[in-house]
């Protein structure tokens, strides 16, 4: 009986680690979706910070880019699996993110136990996923891409490089410059995205553990 009941409850944890496998492996995929647009958009940037002046074609053409950017970033932002928000926290039955950018999830995460003393979260804090600033709840990097859409638009090219913007991911609040800000907002992204990846590779690792050992109980 009691051999009975530690298969069962080895049984529970990987049907907990197949579901939280299931959310990781979506979120993981959105964080390289929206990493691999973003690093696309800074070579943009760049481009964009080396030019003195835009035709106005040419600079419908870069605002309507870099806000397709950030509309994607937002969208990725607003992933699910199934009916529940991935990066939301807790609050998985409205969008995290606002059209805008805004966060509107929790900070605090779903857990289940994947393995005894083991709990592995199953959706995730948006507000460390996707690099929020602080200070205004918007995603940092959306931030700085509806400041260089206005300019672009405005034909204020000119004021690009002198521009600053004061955000806070956490670390207290400092001011820097637009492409400083969004490389930090990006770096948010991809050292989250690795944690994810980490998990990940663990969760693998106790399912493989759990089966075992299952199989073995099985076996007495």
């Amino acid at each position: 009986l009691r051999l009975d009941r530690f298969v069962e409850r080895l049984d529970r944890f990987n049907r907990n680690a197949d579901l939280v496998k299931a959310n990781m492996d979506t979120a993981e995929s959105a964080l390289a979706s929206t990493v691999h647009t973003l690093e696309a958009a800074r070579v943009k940037i760049i481009q964009v910070l080396n030019t003195g002046a835009l035709n106005g074609e040419d600079a419908k053409t870069l605002s309507d880019y870099f806000r397709s950017v950030r509309d994607y970033v937002i969208q990725m932002g607003n992933e699910k699996v199934g009916d529940a928000y991935l990066f939301g926290g807790v609050k998985t039955q409205i969008p995290p993110f606002a059209s805008g950018g805004t966060y509107q999830g929790e900070t605090v995460e779903i857990t289940v136990p994947v393995a005894n003393g083991v709990e592995v979260s199953t959706n995730y804090n948006g507000e460390n996923y996707f690099g929020v600033d602080r200070l205004t709840g918007k995603i940092t990097v959306v931030e700085v891409l509806d400041q260089i859409i206005g300019y672009v638009e405005s034909g204020e090219l000119s004021k690009l490089n002198s521009a600053t913007i004061t955000v806070d991911l956490g670390d207290g609040p400092k001011t820097v410059s637009l492409l400083e800000a969004f490389d930090e907002g990006l770096s948010k992204i991809m050292t989250y995205r690795s944690i994810l990846g980490t998990q990940i590779a663990v969760v693998n690792d106790l399912k493989t553990q759990n089966e075992a050992a299952a199989l073995h109980a099985k076996e007495l």
